[in-house]
């Protein structure tokens, strides 16, 4: 099957189950229409807390060089970034593994202004922002495993499904935990290598940074399969990444090429369909059609693992039998 049949049979899936795009739609109305969770009390402060901060360093001679205009600019510059960053929707982090139109849109509720909940609590915002973290990674188990238990060709039956959703939350979790640390093993030697490399010369840490960041959309390339292999492969975090290298390792060309168009096809989709909101009505449609697209496209990515995981196995079980005959 190639990446075009692999595509269509993702979104014939879901022409047959429209119900799998529920939960897609369900969070993108609670974002548009729910509460907005922000931390702007709490990032308002920083810049000028920064200032004095920097004021009475300079004001003890520790930083003679700079001037008070130099810090005021420096601090208006940080103003514009609190700015920014207070204007986030906290739960917009429940949208972050999700096919979410809401996500970063300035679309305004029909219900006006809204709820509005700030924080003003650096303990409570690290609080809020870990449960919100973990609830995204549920919200996506959930999402994936109905595609999943389809693209497997299971019979859906709700214990099955709620109990490969709270299976696959573990390991989404460990998952990422894994993640994370092969990036501060290994990618944060290579920054510092380029921090350093900068101060003597622009160019060559430049280079270095353009060789890490390549280095890292490999590896993304090489990962991409992975949650197709839990959700459909049902295997731990660990031999997911395995069967996801080996995927795209024997298929380089085609797992490149329906990588590629799932995420042009979904960040563009989201671009064009935030372009045509204006009112309720057109607002509810693009919503249900983003959900439609991720939905068919997190599909064709499960189908494509499915298909070609099996050619993988079969390769395998003919070397194996090669290397018994020679003995």
């Amino acid at each position: 099957m190639g990446v075009i049949d692999t595509l269509s049979a993702g979104f014939a899936l879901i022409n047959r189950r429209p119900w799998l795009m529920v939960i897609p739609v369900i969070l993108d109305v609670l974002l548009w229409l729910g509460p907005v969770v922000s931390v702007a009390p709490l990032v308002d402060r920083l810049p000028d807390a920064w200032y004095d901060a920097a004021t009475s360093l300079s004001n003890q001679g520790l930083e003679s060089s700079v001037s008070r205009e130099e810090l005021g600019q420096a601090r208006d510059e940080i103003r514009s970034y609190t700015e920014q960053l207070g204007q986030v929707n906290l739960l917009s982090l429940l949208a972050l593994q999700m096919p979410s139109l809401m996500t970063g849109s300035a679309v305004s509720s029909p219900l006006g202004a809204g709820v509005q909940l700030s924080m003003d609590s650096l303990a409570l915002v690290l609080l809020v922002v870990a449960a919100l973290s973990f609830g995204s990674l549920l919200i996506a188990s959930l999402f994936l495993a109905g595609i999943g238990i389809y693209v497997r060709g299971d019979a859906f039956r709700l214990r099955l499904y709620l109990r490969r959703s709270l299976i696959n939350w573990g390991r989404l979790i460990l998952l990422y935990v894994i993640v994370l640390i092969a990036l501060a093993v290994l990618g944060m030697p290579v920054a510092m290598i380029a921090i350093l490399a900068s101060a003597l010369s622009k160019t060559f840490g430049g280079l270095i940074l353009g060789l890490l960041l390549a280095a890292m959309l490999w590896a993304a390339l090489y990962l991409f399969y992975s949650l197709a292999a839990m959700f459909v492969g049902d295997v731990n975090p660990v031999l997911a990444l395995w069967h996801s290298f080996n995927i795209v390792r024997y298929n380089l060309g085609p797992a490149m090429g329906l990588a590629v168009l799932v995420v042009i096809i979904g960040q563009g989709i989201g671009i064009a369909l935030r372009f045509v909101l204006g009112n309720p009505l057109l607002v509810s449609a693009a919503i249900i059609g983003n959900a439609y697209v991720g939905a068919g496209l997190a599909a064709a990515a499960m189908i494509f693992y499915r298909e070609r995981y099996a050619i993988w196995q079969k390769k395998v079980r003919s070397g194996k039998q090669v290397v018994e005959m020679t003995k």
